[in-house]
Order: structure tokens, then sequence, then C-alpha cells
């Protein structure tokens, strides 16, 4: 837990925002790696192919987080520490804009482009 609210940010904003969710963790029982594998393997909907070997939930939630979700970060051997950083740095900028509208900047706007 230490090192994930270092990754999105000490701040007390960010640490107070982000506080939920460790707890939602604490609920569940889910301390380590494998337990959260575990939970969202069993969240899965197994998919249904004929003739292949049956994988664990585990292992298909590991594959799933590999190739699925944010697809465009690599993951190789199964390293997620990409992703990770990825995913605190959106957290943070979630929460920047949940507290301070005014640091939302939309790239998409023309004037932007200019």
């Amino acid at each position: 837990d230490q090192e994930i609210v270092q990754m999105i940010g000490t701040d007390d904003r960010v640490m107070t925002s982000f506080a939920p969710s460790l707890e939602e963790c604490v609920r569940a029982s889910i301390f380590t790696q494998q337990q959260a594998l575990r939970h969202l393997g069993n969240k899965l909907r197994q998919k249904r192919f004929f003739g292949g070997p049956k994988k664990t939930a585990t292992e298909e939630a590991r594959e799933t987080l590999a190739t699925t979700i944010l697809a465009h970060v690599p993951v190789e051997n199964f390293n997620f520490k990409a992703k990770a950083m990825y995913l605190a740095l959106m957290i943070r900028r979630v929460i920047q804009a949940e507290n301070d509208p005014s640091s939302v900047d939309d790239r998409d706007y023309y004037g932007n482009k200019r």
C-alpha cells in the first residue's frame, strides 16, 4: 500500500482521496498480489475455447491485465511496473482535477493546437 501511495502522490489531498480504495481492499481481505489476482479472476467471465487447456482464475486475470487493460502499455514477462506507473499518473491527474477544476486542460480544443 505504501508503494502504491508513493507512486500516486504523498500530498495530503491525494492520500485522503485515495484512502477509500485502500480501505476497500482491507474490507475484502486482499493483502497480496495472489489474492488480488484471484479476486479479479473470479470477477471475469471465463472465455469458452474448445480444445485448449483450461486456465485458472489467477492465470486468466493476469493475462487480461497484460493484454486488455491499458493495452498500449507493453508488458514483458508479466512485469506490470510500466502499467502501474501509467495508472498511478492517471489516478493522480483525476484526483488533481477533482480538487482543482482549473487544472484540467482540453487537449482537443482547437485553440490549444496553435
